[in-house]
């Protein structure tokens, strides 16, 4: 007998990576990148509700959005965490608040990241039955995607035997290095899509083998502070011999940067006010700039530089700039000195001071500088320019 299947839609993240037009207060699953298409939370809900019935889809997410998501997918069955704690506690708990209303804990549930974009809809819903069926026999389900080019920016799978429909998990694989990635792309791996299909029952006995610290404060408020944050990979998929793999050639992209939004809007309109921001994005080895204003006498940019990437070790000859700290948190080489930055923090930087940026947290610098856009001499690099 079929097993009911409930949908869960992780809709909590706080993505900044499209900043200025993303923030801690309005991330990327609520903008409205697309001129004839909803923002991708609504996307994921509206294909959400041609898995399963409407009834039994959940969007978890926290306090600060509850009220943007009821905006948005209009109703809906919404749990809301009382504070961030990462995919594995957030699923956990997710569940948990299902099977009671359920009155079961053997239900299958397929768990979706808000915020990517799927163009062959009825191909991806195809591929998440099968995960249905694959997670209905005591597995658990993931989609891989064929890369179609050799990416640095997504995670990887390494199928056990490729030779059949659904293979195991050999295992999954970080952002690997360009070189790491052509090899990945030659050998048959495919990219994590970060979606997985389990029934509630097999992720609590594989969640209490691997990780059982996940569930201690689950259901309970009180207990809520003593859950670990750790992502639902770490805490499981990397550990279970149960996963399965569901190979596909899904049209997706997790729109995880600037450039994956310039790609996606070769095939996608994308609405005019994003495509202005697009035009001007330059896409850089340690995230990107924002080149805002090119005047006659200055030269205004936002730098977004990734966590643990850093510019080069270098100089201006005749360049002067002065940068601040807008959000994260960096570590400034200057001359012998080393500065730690945040957020607020202003500091000037000279012609023929020899610096480098490096972000210890996702970190967003402004930087004004005189118009010398070329005048960058290269001590060291870890990119190789």
């Amino acid at each position: 007998m079929s097993l009911k299947v409930a949908v869960i839609i992780m809709a909590g993240g706080e993505g900044t990576r499209f900043y200025p037009l993303s923030t801690p207060e309005h991330p990327k699953q609520f903008i409205d990148f697309f001129e004839d298409k909803p923002c991708l939370l609504k996307q994921t809900y509206d294909r959400a509700c041609k898995i399963t019935d409407p009834e039994r889809v959940y969007v978890a997410t926290n306090e600060k959005y509850a009220g943007k998501v009821a905006s948005i997918v209009g109703h809906c069955n919404l749990i809301v965490e009382q504070k961030k704690k990462n995919t594995a506690p957030a699923l956990a708990n997710t569940m948990y608040w299902i099977s009671r209303e359920m009155g079961c804990s053997n239900f299958i549930a397929v768990c979706l990241p808000s915020d990517h974009y799927i163009g062959n809809e009825e191909y991806y819903i195809e591929k998440i039955k099968d995960g249905i069926a694959i997670a209905e026999g005591d597995n658990i389900a993931t989609l891989g995607i064929k890369p179609s080019f050799p990416s640095t920016e997504y995670g990887y799978i390494k199928p056990l035997n490729m030779e059949r429909q659904w293979p195991r998990i050999d295992r999954f694989i970080e952002k690997p290095s360009k070189e790491l990635a052509r090899m990945y792309v030659e050998n048959g791996y495919l990219w994590n899509s970060g979606m997985f299909i389990w029934n509630y029952n097999t992720f609590v006995k594989e969640l209490r083998t691997h990780c059982p610290e996940v569930l201690k404060g689950i259901g309970d408020v009180c207990y809520w502070d003593m859950v670990p944050p750790i992502s639902i990979d770490y805490a499981l998929m990397e550990k279970t011999s149960k996963g399965v793999l569901i190979p596909t050639e899904l049209d997706w992209s997790d729109v995880g940067n600037w450039d994956s939004l310039k790609k996606l809007g070769d095939k996608v309109k994308l609405n005019p006010e994003i495509q202005k921001y697009v035009d001007r994005m330059v896409v850089k080895p340690w995230g990107y700039e924002d080149r805002w204003a090119i005047a006659d006498d200055y030269v205004g940019k936002l730098l977004y530089i990734r966590k643990g990437h850093r510019l080069s070790l270098q100089y201006h000859e005749v360049k002067d700039e002065t940068i601040m700290v807008l959000g994260g948190k960096m570590k400034l080489k200057l001359n012998d000195a080393e500065l730690i930055m945040a957020p607020g923090q202003v500091q000037k930087i000279a012609p023929t001071d020899i610096h480098r940026m490096e972000a210890t947290e996702d970190c967003i610098v402004l930087e004004v500088s005189t118009t010398e856009l070329e005048d960058v001499v290269r001590i060291a690099d870890d990119y190789k320019r």
